[in-house]
């Protein structure tokens, strides 16, 4: 769960149980006496790990995909994806605007504090990856930059 920084929207992603399912991310209008759900959509297969930007515009997901799978599943990838979602800051609707590949197991996301660019981190690969987020395009700066251990979570600056 992730709140938007205006704290209008809370955000929540459900992952089915590291199969191959279309899982969902909903948006909750947390405004009011009543809390309720204002939007539900499928970014792809295992969004496990999201974030909310800075600038409260954009949620970017990591799909696990089959990257988490066994050997022997028929869905097994070798990588994950990268999903940046445009977020409608009147209605709270989600929508695709871009996707990237990444390694495997992408597990750790954030943003940087201009909202500019996204992180990402490999579990599998011990690595880390950056994107620059620049109109909805997400596009790979530079190398994976390996580390000295599994990213297994991440967070920037509170927005």
């Amino acid at each position: 769960v992730d709140i938007t920084p205006n704290g209008k929207f809370a955000i929540v992603s459900m992952t089915g149980a590291g199969k191959n399912n279309g899982d969902t991310i909903a948006v909750i209008d947390a405004t009011g006496p009543h809390p309720h759900t204002v939007d539900m959509m499928t970014p792809g297969t295992g969004p496990e790990g999201f974030t909310i930007s800075p600038d409260g515009k954009w949620v970017a997901a990591a799909l696990l995909l089959g990257s988490g799978a066994k050997q022997s599943d028929w869905f097994k990838t070798k990588g994950g994806e990268l999903v940046l979602l445009s977020l409608d800051a009147n209605t709270g609707e989600l929508s695709v605007r871009s996707r990237a590949p990444v390694g495997g197991l992408p597990e750790g996301l954030a943003f940087s504090p201009k909202s500019d660019f996204v992180y990402v981190g490999n579990f599998f690969d011990a690595d880390l990856q950056v994107f620059r987020t620049s109109g909805g395009n997400l596009k790979q700066v530079g190398a994976n930059i390996k580390l000295g251990g599994q990213p297994a979570s991440m967070r920037a600056l509170p927005h």
